[in-house]
């Protein structure tokens, strides 16, 4: 395989400029990541993939990319895109992807580096080795690859489609991330990309330590890729003093409405107006892999609470999310409750 041509005289500060051009010019789209999506796409499409679970191997094949299993890992990284013999190769390192099986987190993690792939077709080698130097631009490189991995695993279009032929709830959530063979983390991210300017706030009712009140907190949150924001927009714990209905906390004995229902969230001094529809979640126990909860610390007392899918004023989709369909029973048991 031949390498595109490099790019001379590039320092690290440039780099990110420098990709994104290339990107643009590459696919013709508006930024790098709607360029990193159309090339991604186009490449699912050449394999002859048209629905989920997509698969990753007829990617690499495609690219020409060889795949090996390695006794050691390269860095910090469980797999990593490497150049030999002219070529790429895709190194998995067993102490983290035994050969036995594939996990949902391997499929994530190969997808990644096959985004490796499309951006170096693209941009050269040498740029994407130069932005290693540089940690800004290194992280707009992972968070860029990242954006790849989640739009070859669960391209928009057809999550729109599975979506809309489902009711929003929690049983459609893990159906659909069963369907699309990837986490729930990474089926949330994929959603939020559906949520105009807003994204998905899980809360459950729940306190981090004895100290605490048990109360409804902020459990995880995400936000659009697209958005460019880099950390989510409500961090885990936040209480209901951070969202708003009207001028008031949340609270729950005027939830009957079934149209988007319209709230504040607020961080800080800022705030962000926003419409939401909300379904139960109930509490599936204290399974350690759900919910990231082993690298949280397990939360004490978590119980079931409400899932928020938010957009901007007049940008939620009812027909895909649904309104609030809330059944009675969590909603009568926090009724009239202080926030």
């Amino acid at each position: 395989m031949r390498l595109p041509e490099t790019h001379s005289g590039v320092t690290p500060g440039d780099a990110i400029q420098v990709i994104n051009d290339a990107l643009v010019r590459k696919s013709g789209g508006a930024d790098a990541k709607s360029s990193i999506r159309r090339l991604c796409h186009a490449a699912l499409k050449e394999t002859g993939q048209r629905k989920p679970p997509f698969k990753i191997s007829p990617l690499l094949r495609l690219a020409g990319v060889d795949w090996s299993y390695e006794d050691r890992r390269r860095g910090n990284k469980d797999a990593a895109i490497v150049l030999s013999d002219g070529g790429l190769r895709l190194a998995i390192s067993t102490d983290s992807f035994p050969r036995e099986g594939v996990s949902r987190r391997w499929r994530f993690t190969v997808a990644h580096e096959f985004a490796h792939v499309v951006l170096i077709r693209a941009v050269g080698a040498r740029v994407v080795d130069l932005a290693n130097s540089s940690k800004k631009a290194y992280q707009y490189v992972e968070r860029l690859c990242d954006y790849g991995a989640s739009q070859i695993l669960v391209p928009r279009a057809n999550l729109r489609k599975a979506l809309r032929e489902r009711n929003f709830s929690q049983k459609s959530i893990l159906d659909l991330a069963d369907l699309f063979d990837v986490s729930f983390t990474a089926l949330m991210w994929g959603l939020a990309d559906l949520l105009p300017q807003g994204g998905l706030l899980l809360l459950r009712e729940y306190r981090r330590s004895a100290q605490e009140s048990r109360e409804l907190r902020v459990w995880s949150s995400y936000t659009r890729y697209s958005s460019g924001l880099e950390e989510p927009w409500l961090p885990k714990g936040c209480t209901m003093k951070h969202i708003r209905v009207g001028e008031r906390p949340l609270g729950f004995s005027h939830l009957e409405v079934r149209d988007g229902l319209p709230i504040k969230v607020v961080l800080g001094k800022r705030a962000r107006q926003l419409e939401a529809a909300m379904v139960d979640w109930k509490s599936r126990g204290r399974t350690a892999s759900f919910l990231n909860e082993r690298r949280l610390g397990y939360i004490q007392g978590g119980e079931d609470g409400l899932l928020l899918a938010c957009a901007a004023p007049g940008k939620l989709d009812l027909e895909l999310f649904g309104g609030n369909q809330c059944n009675s029973t969590f909603l009568e048991r926090c009724k009239d409750q202080t926030i």
